[in-house]
């Protein structure tokens, strides 16, 4: 996780229900030094209720729009987003 995450690497866990993703994600965002590291986390939970617009809405709200279209995390700083149980919202039509 460490390399993937230090490196911009996108990754996806799966597996059964119970079999310790969520604790292991977690585990590891908790231990990362914000300022040594200069990675920020958030974890969002998603449910059967959240939407496009609403998941959208979360990510924008901890990041910056830095200019025209162009949005990150603050000056010097890595985002990290732990987006848990993404198989639950309502397809929307």
């Amino acid at each position: 996780l460490d390399k993937l995450a230090k490196n911009g690497k996108y990754a996806m866990l799966v597996g059964n229900a119970g079999t310790g993703k969520t604790e292991i994600i977690k585990n590891y965002l908790n231990s990362l030094d914000k300022d040594a590291d200069g990675m920020l986390s958030k974890n969002i939970v998603m449910s059967y209720y959240t939407s496009s617009f609403s998941l959208q809405s979360e990510i924008e709200g901890y990041i910056d729009k830095r200019s025209g279209n162009i949005f990150g995390p603050p000056m010097g700083k890595k985002m990290v987003f732990f987006i848990d149980d993404m198989n639950l919202p309502y397809v929307e039509t």
